[in-house]
């Protein structure tokens, strides 16, 4: 059954299925669920691939990666309690504003991607399969079956 959906949501659920548990599902649904995971994950790894070239690309400066690790670093000392010298509190803010301008920035660039419409092959699950699912992922919450369901099951 071809489906079409947002690749973002897409990409979603397969980041979901790849790291889910298949303790409670028998080898028919095993299999079942694997060709769906596999079905998404080109779409996956090329929104993936797309936001990491965007967050390189998108860099506001040369020492970006530099200034990320010292503000890293600055909010440790702030959590531990200690003085930390090489970052003063005005400048750390300046940068978490930076920060937020480049996250932007990326989303931004991004997002037409993500929003693209693309279409996936798979065969839908019962819901029986997906009550298997969720036992086999305890941690699971019911918006992560709702996330699935929708992508998944037959409608």
């Amino acid at each position: 059954m071809i489906k079409k959906k947002k690749a973002e949501n897409v990409a979603q659920v397969y980041n979901i299925l790849n790291a889910a548990k298949y303790s409670k599902l028998n080898d028919d649904e095993r299999i079942a669920l694997w060709k769906i995971t596999r079905a998404m994950k080109p779409v996956a790894l090329k929104l993936k691939d797309d936001i990491q070239d965007a967050a390189q690309h998108m860099k506001p400066s040369d020492d970006f990666d530099r200034r990320l690790t010292i503000a890293r670093q600055y909010e440790q000392a702030q959590r531990d309690g200690k003085d930390f010298d090489k970052l003063s509190k005005e400048e750390y803010d300046a940068f978490i504003q930076e920060w937020r301008d480049y996250s932007k920035l990326v989303d931004t660039a991004v997002k037409e991607f993500a929003d693209e419409e693309v279409e996936i092959d798979i065969e839908p699950i019962t819901e029986e399969t997906l009550s298997r699912l969720m036992a086999s992922n305890d941690s699971w919450t019911m918006e992560r079956a709702v996330i699935i369901s929708d992508m998944i099951m037959q409608q």
